[in-house]
């Protein structure tokens, strides 16, 4: 299904629809993402989500929450990959596949394993590949 929204009106869009359908009480990340307006997409060291700019953010789901702009490729990768997953109206913002990507190992380049195929793989974010062999080095734009 095509958007033709722009991200920057969509994200603000899933914000306030995620704050909404939550309470403090009932998802754990509902006071820091209305207190950073973000979208909570995963979680790993840090929460990863998208501002309402869809820049990829990371933070602590506690105070001080020390938000970021992540720059880690795979931050940005694994966070898009399950921010496009979980909100098909963002697949615009899914990465491209550059043709030296690898296919990702754990899910077999199927984006999901078989014993839970309703929920992308936490290595590749559903996206099934990942960049190239550097990928956890920083941002190798």
């Amino acid at each position: 299904m095509s958007n033709d929204r722009p991200v920057s009106e969509i994200v603000p869009d899933l914000i306030r629809r995620f704050l909404a359908s939550s309470s403090p009480t009932s998802h754990p990340l509902h006071t820091v993402a209305r207190e950073l307006d973000v979208l909570p997409v995963c979680e790993y060291d840090r929460v990863y989500g998208l501002n309402g700019k869809g820049q990829v953010v990371s933070f602590k789901a506690v105070p001080p929450y020390d938000l970021r702009i992540e720059t880690s490729v795979f931050g940005r990768h694994v966070t898009l990959g399950y921010a496009v997953w979980h909100h098909p109206e963002l697949d615009g913002l899914r990465p491209a596949r550059p043709q030296a990507a690898q296919e990702c190992a754990p899910c077999f380049g199927k984006g999901r394993f078989a014993t839970s195929p309703n929920d992308p793989c936490p290595f590749c974010g559903g996206l099934a590949w990942w960049p190239p062999a550097d990928w956890m080095k920083g941002d190798a734009a």
